[in-house]
């Protein structure tokens, strides 16, 4: 009578080893617990993804007992299908916010070089003086930016 297992909240049975071992693999690695040394690195350095490959060297067998349509495990894997998908699209909305967030850094820099610019040519022309803050007309504000501003790239321009 094959053993029951309990990951995720789903009931399978395994019914070898091999399977046993390669649900156990799928787990350990969507909990983020590799035993193997080449996936603990790409955990280390935030590479580690559920997919056919990942799954097959934890577990310690061949990727073509789950990798290829009509397998050996077609449970297992319809698992790592349904669960390959999910982390990244959680991934790219995190890398999109981190872009965004750049970029909004990259523009507060810009205006605060680009008022330092003012300031400096300001007191270079002496119309003001020492200790008091120059206060730019709008259209050298809009030079000042241009200054500073960089063009952008054509991946950028295309978005």
């Amino acid at each position: 009578m094959p053993k029951e297992i309990n990951f995720n909240d789903e009931a399978i049975s395994a019914q070898t080893k091999t399977e046993r071992a390669l649900w156990e693999a799928l787990q350990r690695i969507e909990t983020g617990a590799p035993n193997n040394p080449d996936l603990i690195d790409a955990l280390k350095s935030g590479r580690l993804r559920v997919n056919f490959a990942t799954v097959a060297k934890e577990a310690g067998c061949s990727r073509t007992l789950i990798g290829v349509e009509g397998c050996a495990y077609p449970k297992v894997r319809d698992a790592i299908i349904q669960r390959k998908s999910q982390p990244l699209k959680a991934e790219i909305e995190r890398l999109r916010a981190r872009v965004a967030e750049l970029e909004m850094k990259l523009r507060e820099r810009d205006s605060t070089y680009a008022e330092l610019l003012l300031r400096t040519r300001a007191l270079q022309r002496g119309r003001t003086p020492l200790g008091s803050s120059a206060s730019p007309s709008a259209k050298e504000r809009r030079d000042a930016m241009t200054l500073v501003t960089v063009p952008k790239s054509k991946s950028q321009s295309d978005r």
